[in-house]
């Protein structure tokens, strides 16, 4: 039970919801429970032991874990009525709840009216589980003579409304299937990527290309999670073009989500992001600009959504500007960060920080401020073994040996050979590309045997499909940074 993460997850309107049921209670003067709550609400990071030394004198003191817990449970609480007054999925699980009592009560006519009103609204939130239980419930009254008068074309009419629910619901789970899938695939260390499991997700693509025409043209949130495995396919196996475009048709789909759902649980940042590495990735610099600016100042309702906001933000920035020379424009993004990194200390994702992190030194590595990129890298390589986004931690590992290489110093260099090969082994992330690129640092001498060497790792690397490419935004600069030594050679 980690009761400050969940009051901090509150949106101000959900505090404000909480605050003042809890209020109601005892109007006359706050109960435990709201001081409680104000109490760790104004804390920046969570103490218990300087909490209660700040509080002894308060009365929640005495029984801390009780009332804690019970302030837990009553936030919950708290949540489950203001989403029934504010979510429109909750107040369509509502009216289910009213049709069943009125089914039960025999109120037939005013539970059909329900039914008819219900229905609509789950069909433009897509919540197909819902109109299945309302189906079946208006089957159950037809096929006990209690609605329908007896009619066999009412009969069909449900039961033609049930089969598109069910084939809406086997294509979102054949989609969402298929999904996992190319993840899991593309997770998994390059031994995996073994032929027969290439061919098993190339026939799986194919397959979900053949269901395209099935796919209602409305169904915006099958639509997405659709489109999300081409994305994620193409993206893993390196197709800058067709990740755009799939990318795109994402942000479009978005947008007739939001039309058609207003009051949508989930926001688009994850999407505008998607699209902004695509856009990284295909070298489509004026869009990328375009939802960057999207992306700032995108409206947030928690402190969740300001931290991913503010990473995805920070992270796109530093890549686009890195990526067009605008070194002055990229400073400004990374000093946005590290004020980002004071700011939200103890509650940013170490993922969302790995990564902004992987790029930072690479700005100040493409600015010549060595020591602070060693810095920025050492930060990931010597800290904690993280259990996130090992990748990220082994290809910085990769960076500090291009800055070693370009700094003339063979100890550290070699040292650090040895200790990337170890990292890589022990987190299985060994394989043929790695090896490539951890060989061909070996040969580096600074000498001019080096140019060869170096345009062999690259053509390697570039015609690859597997994990470390140069498609892969960690490796982008790395290997721009050697077609560049290749070209000044």
């Amino acid at each position: 039970m980690d009761l400050f993460a969940l009051i901090k997850s509150l949106k101000p309107t959900e505090k404000r919801y909480f605050t003042l049921s809890a209020g109601m209670m005892t109007p006359s003067k706050k109960n435990n429970y709201l001081r409680l709550f104000e109490a760790i609400d104004a804390m920046e990071s969570y103490d218990e032991t300087l909490f209660k030394t700040k509080y002894r004198k308060e009365a929640f003191i005495k029984n801390l874990s009780v009332y804690k817990s019970q302030l837990f449970d009553s936030i919950l609480a708290s949540l489950r009525n203001y989403n029934e007054e504010n979510n429109e999925e909750w107040d369509i699980r509502r009216a289910l709840y009213k049709i069943q009592l009125l089914a039960q009560k025999g109120l037939d006519k005013d539970c059909e009216q329900l039914i008819v009103r219900t229905k609509t609204k789950s069909w433009q939130y897509e919540l197909y589980h819902i109109l299945l239980e309302i189906l079946d419930i208006q089957l159950y009254l037809f096929g006990n003579c209690r609605i329908g008068n007896f009619e066999p074309d009412y009969r069909k009419k449900i039961q033609d409304e049930k089969s598109s629910v069910l084939h809406c619901v086997k294509l979102f789970d054949i989609a969402l299937d298929s999904w996992h899938r190319i993840n899991l695939y593309f997770q998994l260390p390059a031994n995996h990527h073994t032929p027969e499991a290439s061919h098993e997700i190339e026939t799986l693509v194919q397959e979900l290309l053949a269901l395209k025409d099935a796919i209602p043209e409305d169904a915006y949130l099958l639509i997405n999670r659709y489109l999300a495995c081409f994305e994620l396919y193409y993206n893993g196996i390196g197709n800058a073009q067709q990740c755009y475009h799939y990318n795109s048709l994402l942000v479009e789909n978005r947008q007739k989500l939001d039309e058609k759902m207003p009051n949508l649980s989930t926001d688009a940042m994850a999407v505008y992001f998607n699209f902004m590495i695509a856009c990284f990735k295909y070298r489509k610099w004026d869009e990328m600009e375009l939802y960057l600016e999207k992306t700032l100042h995108y409206p947030i309702h928690s402190l969740q959504q300001e931290i991913r906001r503010t990473h995805n933000y920070c992270y796109c920035g530093i890549l686009l500007y890195l990526a067009t020379g605008k070194l002055e424009k990229a400073h400004g993004v990374v000093n946005t960060f590290e004020a980002a990194r004071i700011k939200y200390t103890g509650k940013y994702r170490m993922d969302f920080l790995l990564f902004t992190l992987c790029q930072c030194g690479w700005y100040y590595f493409m600015n010549e401020d060595y020591d602070q990129a060693r810095l920025i890298w050492r930060e990931i390589t010597q800290g904690p073994r993280y259990s996130v986004e090992t990748r990220a931690q082994a290809v910085t590992r990769f960076y500090q040996l291009i800055l070693f290489y370009t700094l003339v110093e063979s100890e550290l260099l070699s040292s650090e050979l040895v200790n990337t090969r170890r990292y890589l082994q022990n987190n299985h992330l060994l394989g043929e590309n790695e090896l490539t690129f951890l060989n061909s640092i070996k040969k580096l001498n600074h000498s001019s045997a080096d140019r060869n060497v170096i345009r062999d790792m690259v053509n390697t690397l570039n015609n690859s499909s597997q994990i470390m490419t140069e498609k892969s935004v960690l490796n982008v600069f790395m290997i721009e940074y050697f077609e560049k030594m290749i070209s000044e050679k």
